[in-house]
């Protein structure tokens, strides 16, 4: 069970972006396994593809002990993840692997949410940023953000974003895709909810 404690990260996860993750799985020594995501599969709430996750753990009574997870190399868990991005899912990473998923469906954002933690659990180093003079209104990040964040009036040059920068994980899925380059990640300086104990402490 999770730490109650919200001032307490109750897991090692973190949120982060398409280029870190593909890093990662670069410098990444220990074998990769890929499952189907508990989370989906479970949650099945939104249409997403389920042959997300990546395992580190091979260990006695793992998924692989127990045949439901398959070796991968290094190149096929690229190409996992390169899909899940341009399916919209975000990026998660922990001591035990990777999941790409969504906000309806991942136990990690679900549980977020009723702990208040956006920016401070899962891990949040990033949020977004958005340079108006290059946008050019097509309102795809609108559609590929999973939080709600990006609401958009008018269309094309005539465009106006507004954010909800409280309810953003800068997990880069809006700006992975922005044919302008107009959205792109910074460093996070404090958490978006102010983690606070059972009596307000």
């Amino acid at each position: 069970s999770l730490d109650p404690d919200p001032r307490v990260r109750p897991t090692t996860d973190e949120i982060i972006s398409l280029q870190e993750m593909l890093d990662f799985i670069d410098q990444e020594e220990r074998p990769l396994y890929l499952a189907r995501c508990d989370c989906k599969c479970l949650g099945g709430q939104a249409e997403d593809p389920t042959n997300t996750c990546i395992n580190f753990v091979h260990g006695d009574n793992s998924f692989v002990t127990r045949k439901i997870s398959d070796r991968i190399t290094k190149k096929q868990a690229k190409q996992i993840i390169r899909d899940a991005d341009k399916a919209g899912l975000v990026h998660t990473i922990s001591d035990h692997g990777i999941c790409n998923c969504n906000a309806t469906d991942c136990y990690l954002f679900r549980v977020q949410h009723d702990r208040r933690s956006v920016g401070f659990w899962p891990k949040a180093p990033h949020i977004i940023s958005y340079d108006a003079n290059p946008c050019i209104g097509c309102g795809r990040c609108v559609k590929r953000c999973r939080f709600d964040v990006i609401s958009m009036t008018g269309r094309g040059k005539n465009a106006s974003l507004s954010f909800r920068m409280d309810e953003c994980n800068g997990c880069g899925i809006c700006a992975s895709t922005c044919p302008a380059d107009a959205l792109y990640l910074v460093p996070r300086k404090t958490p978006a909810h102010t983690p606070q104990g059972p009596a307000g402490t």
